[in-house]
């Protein structure tokens, strides 16, 4: 547990106990009330702490069984695969192919003289592909900076979620900043055990699909001559075997769903897990006018 939770914790004890000596001293009874209640709202806070860094802990020591690391560690790890083992170089096929395309789409060869004569492009068909590359081009080039963002933040998540949860922890304890103190609470909790718990049970759960159906990890690096084929020795072939471009898109398809819809995913429901546990906290907030 970060120092700075036990810091939180001694500035409200600090705050309490001065509460109820100048209430004691100066006979005013609501600051008296003031202190029992912030005293109940400390005792919450406590219970929070030990329910989320014990859900926390036994996720981790779940998680170390089974796959030999923590799960902010092995999310990391992960991702940092996919980026650089599978998303860099699915994006350089990418760029490859498209620079082929559309060089050689330029190609066109005429039959006949120029007042009769027809002109037809050499490499016919190659234009129809430009597009979808060009999708999935930006699209892995949005994903890159997602998942790069993402590892950083991994880097540091351990840090900023004890950080959040103390200054939420210290910010519930004053009234006018209640609501503030549960958001951050929220977050520290949905950031520091849904959001890479999800990305587990993903992977995890992809990684069994995968072997039930027999695909390979590395198909991107497997369809890596299709880009240097069309843009070296034979530009015809994707024309006259289309089936080598819908090989490579579904490599790529199969790829998406590492570097999009899980990312994706993960995020969305940490972030559902945020307000949806932000407004039991406020649900159990103590006003000084009694339940809010």
């Amino acid at each position: 547990m970060n120092p700075l939770i036990f810091v939180a914790i001694g500035i409200m004890i600090s705050v309490i106990s001065l509460a109820f000596m100048f209430a004691s001293f100066a006979k005013k009874p609501e600051w008296e009330a003031w202190a029992k209640v912030e005293l109940y709202e400390l005792a919450w806070g406590i219970i929070l702490l030990i329910v989320i860094y014990g859900i926390y802990n036994a996720v981790s020591f779940i998680a170390d069984s089974y796959i030999g690391t923590n799960i902010i560690n092995y999310s990391e790890n992960r991702l940092n695969d996919v980026v650089k083992d599978r998303l860099l170089p699915a994006f350089i096929q990418l760029t490859y192919l498209d620079h082929n395309v559309i060089f050689w789409s330029q190609f066109k060869h005429r039959f006949g003289p120029s007042a009769w004569g027809i002109t037809f492009r050499l490499y016919p068909g190659l234009e129809i592909y430009s597009q979808p590359v060009r999708i999935l081009e930006f699209g892995y080039m949005a994903a890159f900076a997602s998942l790069s963002v993402q590892i950083m933040l991994f880097h540091i998540l351990n840090v900023i979620t004890d950080v959040l949860i103390a200054a939420g922890l210290l910010l519930r304890f004053f009234p006018p900043t209640r609501t503030s103190g549960n958001l951050l609470i929220a977050l520290g909790f949905s950031f520091k055990v849904i959001f890479p718990l999800m990305y587990i049970l993903s992977f995890q759960a992809l990684d069994e699909i995968y072997k039930i159906h027999g695909w390979s990890m590395s198909g991107v690096w497997q369809t890596a001559y299709i880009p240097q084929l069309i843009g070296t020795t034979m530009p015809m072939v994707i024309t006259l075997t289309p089936g080598l471009f819908h090989s490579l898109l579904n490599n790529f398809g199969h790829l998406s769903v590492e570097i999009l819809v899980i990312p994706s995913a993960a995020m969305t429901v940490a972030i559902s897990a945020t307000t949806g546990l932000q407004k039991a906290l406020e649900w159990k907030t103590i006003e000084l006018g009694g339940w809010r």
